[in-house]
């Protein structure tokens, strides 16, 4: 017994040095942290218009585009009344809370039991993704907590708790790639079906927001986070395992629209091909999280959403799905970017990141087709 409890002591002692070292390296980058945009709307600079005038980008720090709907800056406000430096420090510490609580809704959710969801708090922790979404002040933990938190309350078989349910899900909307899968999830998973307009109120008054505090029209700044996003894409900003990053990396002319359209049909469809083949709880979410990163461009930082197939390798029963979607995993979190840095030193990087997208995009597809093909089965043999 004592030597497990030293065990256990020594690994919460390097995760708490690991987390005070995300700390810090935040304060010293926060690079993608969305403070200019947040600040600019508080003094009524539409950050749109401000961005797209080519005079006017000397008004955002580092690399703070605002790629994001203004539903974001709304959620940012109480940041943009703050000195950038202090915003930084409450930033990086809501993002660990938002950690752990990810991990406890999760356990709360598919039942884990402590010493799962203390290896599940681990593994996660000390994952590139992680490292790299706090480093950077990026808001996937923010969007991967508010969508978890929603599913908590959707859970519950209570009008009222389902209400705030759909809100708190709909605030996580300011991460449109994820946006189509979810809402797709939400929609065919849950009977309130009358509650989910609810889910659009945050992201319209994000809108409105913008609109009353820089005087600007809101169907003119409608679709400007995509415009900007689009622009500020390069090849540096390639993702892991994504159909438009395989697309873009093959080709410099390849139409983005297309792609991004021919990306929102197949993460619509395949959530709704879950519902179809009667998926549930974590093997439903699990496809619904993969789906969107299998199409949408997502960088390493958006791979904490992997979490949530990590538990569902962590409670299935048979062994080659499990080994194959925890190993899927583990090349996402710790082994993809090593590898590129990698080709990166060694000048191959043009030669061989091509090939390696396509390996992540395999990785998903496969573990999407596993887990629809390993509930299929589970599903006929109840039936027999």
């Amino acid at each position: 017994m004592k030597s497990i409890k030293s065990i256990y002591l020594t690994i919460t002692t390097i995760l708490f040095a690991r987390i005070l070292y995300y700390v810090n390296k935040s304060l010293n980058n926060s690079s993608d942290f969305q403070w200019s945009a947040t600040h600019l709307i508080i003094n009524g600079i539409n950050p749109y218009e401000s961005w797209l005038d080519q005079n006017a980008k000397n008004l955002f720090l580092a690399t703070q585009d605002p790629v994001y709907i203004p539903s974001l800056y709304l959620l940012f406000m109480p940041y943009g009344f703050l000195p950038f430096k202090v915003a930084i420090l409450f930033h990086a510490i809501f993002n660990i809370v938002f950690m752990v609580f990810i991990v406890y809704f999760l356990g709360t959710i598919f039942e884990l039991n402590t010493k799962l969801r203390f290896l599940l708090f681990s593994i996660f922790c000390i994952s590139f993704p992680v490292r790299t979404s706090i480093d950077l002040g990026q808001t996937s933990l923010l969007c991967l907590f508010l969508f978890i938190l929603g599913i908590y309350y959707l859970e519950k078989n209570q009008d009222k708790l389902n209400v705030i349910g759909y809100f708190i899900f709909g605030i996580g909307f300011f991460k449109y790639t994820f946006a189509p899968s979810f809402f797709v999830g939400i929609l065919n998973q849950y009977k309130k079906k009358k509650f989910i307009l609810i889910s659009f109120l945050f992201p319209l008054m994000g809108y409105f927001y913008l609109s009353l505090m820089t005087n600007s029209n809101i169907f003119k700044d409608l679709f400007k986070p995509l415009l900007i996003a689009k622009q500020v894409t390069t090849l540096n900003m390639i993702g892991q395992g994504d159909l438009m990053s395989l697309l873009d990396s093959l080709s410099n002319n390849t139409n983005s629209y297309l792609i991004g359209f021919i990306a929102l049909i197949l993460s619509i469809f395949v959530p709704y091909l879950a519902f179809k083949y009667n998926l549930k709880g974590i093997s439903y979410w699990s496809v619904i999280t993969i789906s969107s990163l299998c199409f949408f461009r997502h960088l390493y930082y958006d791979y904490v959403f992997l979490i949530i197939p990590l538990v569902y390798s962590i409670l299935e029963k048979n062994k080659f799905v499990k080994v194959f979607i925890f190993s899927s995993v583990i090349w996402f979190w710790f082994l993809s970017a090593p590898v590129r840095l990698i080709l990166s030193k060694l000048l191959l990087a043009d030669y061989f990141t091509p090939i390696l997208i396509f390996f992540g995009f395999i990785l998903n597809i496969i573990s999407l087709i596993l887990i629809f093909k390993n509930e299929k089965s589970l599903l006929t043999n109840n039936l027999i």
